[in-house]
């Protein structure tokens, strides 16, 4: 007997009970949390001379120093020039994911905590860069500690808020993620 592949419902289903499978749940979880690992060592060996898309590097100086190798310095460089100081975030985050893959257990109210983390993140950036405004935090090894994100977050909105109902905002945001969460 052979399957009919043509019809969707038939390979849905085995693409259902592939992912549903207990291997498969701790093969991504495991794979998540190693994901987790190498992020966190890519953010914190972060060089700026380091090639990626955010920073340009010269011909001379084309030497990666970041302790993952080029994939670590586009990714630690590619989050940071982002995210800004939010970058932080994501290792945790991938961490926890996959160590709730690897146990199986599914996390207890699931959308409210990921809506908190959605609001978690611009909010952080927003602060990073109301705070490098106003001369608070300084540029350091990161150029801009809000990222992209944040940048642009404060260029749309500064017109209609200022800076401090921008750091009002932020801290309200802030607020509201961590009750969620």
């Amino acid at each position: 007997m052979t399957v009919d592949l043509t019809r969707p419902s038939v390979w849905i289903k085995g693409v259902a009970a592939f992912w549903r499978h207990d291997k498969t749940r701790e093969a991504v979880g495991v794979l998540a949390m190693a994901a987790a690992i190498l992020s966190l060592a890519a953010l914190a060996t972060f060089d700026p001379h380091d090639p990626c898309f955010f920073t340009y590097a010269s011909a001379s100086d084309r030497q990666v120093r970041n302790a993952v190798g080029r994939a670590g310095a586009e990714v630690g460089g590619d989050l940071l020039g982002l995210l800004g100081l939010s970058a932080l975030l994501v290792p945790p985050a991938l961490f926890h994911w996959g160590w709730i893959w690897v146990g199986g257990r599914r996390l207890v109210h699931a959308g409210r905590r990921g809506l908190g983390l959605l609001v978690l993140v611009p909010s952080v950036s927003l602060l990073a860069t109301v705070l490098y405004q106003l001369h608070v935090v300084p540029g350091g090894r990161v150029e801009r500690p809000g990222g992209y994100l944040g940048d642009e977050m404060f260029r749309l909105l500064f017109f209609f808020l200022g800076t401090f109902g921008l750091a009002v905002v932020a801290l309200a945001g802030l607020a509201l993620a961590v009750i969620s969460l």
